[in-house]
């Protein structure tokens, strides 16, 4: 009995039967099913077709029975194949018709002119034989030309010489045959160049020029290797004779009016003209004023109050810096006692910096260098008492080294000016440097410490009654950062946690003089311990939401002048996801942080 023709066919992928061929014998010879000698009988029976390829058609009606992908209503792929036995290979990718598939060559199926082989239409910006470039260098020598935006200005034949030279085309090697074969609008410009000098003063004349090509063993008489003279009808005229201005001739070819010496356009009040002060181009009829000392607009009146860089200047009777905006002048330069700034709410305290207002938003942070631990601290002083432009740093959330640097520059370089060490531990990341002094948490206590950077003394501690410490109520990164310090334009606070507010922020303001507390709020905050971080700006206490997520937000104000608090949305982000201090420089404006050992900075805008 035969397999059946499934199995058969699967016997004849494993090459393991030939089904449907004649029985054989032992010799392989093939033996009749019957003794009958007709044609009739069970050895002539027709072969049944098969699927060779098992896609589900057999070989009479699948156009080729050894491809899968080929039988009748397969979906036509662009391969060069009939793949749907219409007796059309490829017909769904070539829809213009122009007898070439897209995967062919064909980039362009809507139009029947465009396709591989196609001829290219020079500069049309067409790209019709699909070669990836429409045809901008006809001659094939590299470049475009002129007419496709190039600078080929002859496109027609890559070598136009009777002698075989380089052709034609920018940077060709130019030679002697009356052409510009290298597209730099002169003909026949083989160096060294020659112009004509017919006053013999040796400057030539550059509207005149021949080359070697014109004068092959050198110039002669009556032609120098420049072109620098403005008139080659006079000897005593050239680049670099003695001007003799207000003659009427232009001696040294500088150009101008002769009566003119400051070429601004207006001649010389002393030969005609009303040119004020001729040996400067800053003064002349209408010119704009400036605040220079100088009558630049010749209207016999200096810098005046109308001067386009005049300033206004505001009273500054504290002499911290930052003006009164309600008593101001305008005038080029400022009077005594005045400043650029109308920034002080109090001009007669030297403590309060400027008008305060709220925070608006902040922006994006800037990194300064990197080094040391993941968490520390930096700051500066406000007041600069130790000099400007003083830095410090507090490397780890505990120790007793206190590192100096003389500039931002030497920060960034790390060139330390002084190491100092504390007479005491600190602890956490809350230190600052007010007025000539450090004020950090003592070491495993929530007393606060005092101490002169000058003389390198402490000079008071405050106990902090009811202040948690020791990760008690520390911020969210731990660290010790129960007691944090801040600085704005009121002065010095205290920022902490208490039992009695329950675990919650607490404000504290601190008077430097006394190293006493002044006042304490009370907000109602969430727990210290889900706080990021917090920062004093304008008597306001600024709560960051995370320590670790950015972007974060800014979700949460304290106002100590009114003693109330709100629900706030400012984007924040900690660019190195570790950020252990902030703190705000009012001086500066500008709000520091320490990012997993980054310093960072950051500008704030206020409402």
């Amino acid at each position: 009995m035969r397999p059946s023709l499934p199995l058969c066919v699967a016997l004849l992928a494993l090459g393991l039967s030939a089904c449907g061929d004649e029985p054989q014998d032992d010799t392989g010879n093939p033996t009749p099913d019957d003794t009958s000698t007709d044609d009739t009988g069970p050895d002539d029976t027709a072969v049944p077709p098969v699927d060779e390829d098992m896609d589900g058609y057999t070989s009479d009606v699948d156009c080729d029975d050894n491809n899968y992908a080929v039988y009748p209503g397969a979906p036509e792929e662009c391969d060069g194949l009939d793949n749907d036995c219409d007796n059309v290979a490829d017909e769904d990718f070539d829809l213009d018709a122009d007898g070439v598939a897209t995967c062919f060559g064909d980039c362009d199926d809507a139009d029947s002119s465009i396709h591989a082989g196609a001829t290219e239409t020079p500069y049309d910006g067409i790209d019709q034989d699909c070669d990836g470039a429409d045809l901008v260098d006809v001659d094939g020598d590299g470049f475009k030309a002129v007419e496709a935006g190039g600078n080929d200005c002859d496109d027609n034949d890559p070598d136009l010489n009777p002698r075989d030279t380089p052709g034609v085309y920018p940077g060709a090697e130019e030679v002697c045959d009356g052409l510009d074969n290298d597209c730099n609008g002169w003909t026949d410009d083989i160096p060294p160049f020659y112009y004509a000098d017919t006053d013999i003063d040796g400057y030539g004349d550059p509207d005149v020029r021949g080359s070697s090509c014109d004068f092959p063993k050198g110039p002669p008489e009556g032609w120098t290797g420049n072109d620098l003279d403005c008139n080659d009808a006079d000897p005593l005229t050239y680049p670099g004779a003695d001007e003799i201005w207000y003659d009427g001739v232009d001696e040294d070819c500088a150009g101008g009016s002769d009566f003119d010496a400051d070429l601004d356009g207006y001649d010389s009040i002393d030969y005609g003209g009303d040119d004020c002060g001729d040996a400067d181009d800053t003064m002349y009829p209408g010119a704009i004023e400036y605040c220079d000392g100088l009558d630049n607009d010749c209207d016999d009146v200096i810098d005046p109050d109308s001067s386009a860089d005049v300033t206004e200047w505001y009273l500054d009777s504290d002499s911290d810096g930052y003006g009164d905006e309600t008593v101001s002048t305008v005038t080029c330069y400022a009077p005594s006692g005045y400043v650029s700034n109308d920034d002080d709410c109090d001009d007669a305290d030297p403590l309060i910096l400027r008008c305060c207002s709220e925070l608006a938003s902040v922006s994006t942070p800037t990194n300064l260098v990197a080094s040391g631990s993941t968490y520390g601290q930096w700051m500066s002083d406000p007041m600069e008492t130790l000099g400007e432009g003083i830095y410090w740093e507090m490397d780890s959330y505990t120790g007793s080294t206190l590192v100096e640097y003389a500039s931002l520059e030497d920060l960034i370089s790390r060139t330390v000016s002084a190491r100092i060490t504390l007479p005491s531990s600190y602890d956490g990341t809350g230190a600052v440097v007010y007025d000539g002094y450090l004020y950090y948490n003592l070491g495993g206590s929530n007393t606060l410490v005092q101490y002169d950077i000058a003389t390198e003394e402490t000079v008071a501690t405050l106990s902090l009654t009811g202040a948690g410490y020791r990760n008690t109520y520390h911020y969210q990164w731990g660290g010790y950062s129960d007691i944090d310090f801040s600085i704005d334009e009121e002065g010095l606070w205290v920022l902490y946690a208490t039992a009695d507010n329950e675990g919650r922020m607490v404000i504290s303001s601190i008077d430097p003089d006394s190293f006493s507390v002044v006042e304490t709020w009370e907000t109602d905050s969430t727990r210290k311990t889900g706080i990021g971080n917090a920062f004093m700006a304008c008597g306001i206490m600024y709560a960051v939401n995370s320590y670790s997520s950015s972007p974060t937000t800014i979700n949460y104000a304290y106002d100590t002048s009114d003693s109330t608090s709100s629900t706030v949305s400012l984007t924040w982000y900690n660019s190195y996801s570790y950020n252990s201090m902030v703190t705000y420089n009012p001086e500066e404006e500008l709000i520091y942080s320490w990012d997993s050992t980054h310093r960072m900075i950051y500008t704030p805008t206020w409402e």
